[in-house]
């Protein structure tokens, strides 16, 4: 079971990057701000909302790529890491960063367009939505690159509601979040 927790772990890593990304961005970039609905609305209602910004998608994107080509050097060069990977990840790059990254930040954007549409404001925590949706993002942008067991889908569901705790947490405490969870 410890392996599978691995597996999942490393199998994130890129897209929670990406997801924990646009946080650090705002404060690094506050001008680039610009909404990825383009302030197109659906019944009345902000596709996305403000917090949705193409300088989040953007930095995070590149942020899941880089992570990729970190995953790539750590593969080729250990036999631990080749042995948890659900993937070859010596031919990874670009792609498959992008698809993690943008897989991650989707899910979550589609859950924003599901919030304002039954109403729940920017911030509002709707559990367990806000803590899976960038796996579920994720595992259905990057299908084709990896073996997916229900067992892996599962301990990552499970994994990503730790993380989503763990990292709202850490944001906290570094005040770059306003709430602790």
């Amino acid at each position: 079971m410890f392996t599978i927790l691995i597996q999942a772990l490393w199998f994130l890593l890129p897209a929670g990057v990406a997801n924990m990304t646009p946080v650090g961005a705002a404060k690094l970039f506050p001008g680039l701000n610009f909404p990825m609905d383009f302030y197109l609305t659906f019944k009345n209602k902000r596709v996305f909302g403000e917090h949705k910004t193409m300088r989040g998608f953007v930095t995070g994107v590149l942020a899941s790529i880089a992570t990729v080509y970190l995953q790539r050097y750590l593969y080729i060069n250990s036999e631990y890491i080749r042995s948890i990977s659900l993937t070859d990840y010596s031919e990874a790059g670009i792609l498959l960063g992008l698809m993690a990254g943008a897989g991650a930040l989707l899910g979550d954007a589609a859950k924003s367009f599901a919030k304002r549409q039954v109403n729940i404001l920017p911030g509002k925590m709707w559990f367990p939505f806000d803590q899976t949706d960038w796996i579920v993002g994720t595992i259905a942008l990057t299908f084709p690159f990896f073996r997916f067991s229900i067992t892996i889908v599962v301990v990552s569901l499970i994994c990503g509601l730790l993380l989503h705790i763990l990292s709202k947490f850490l944001g906290y405490i570094f005040r770059l979040n306003e709430t602790p969870i």
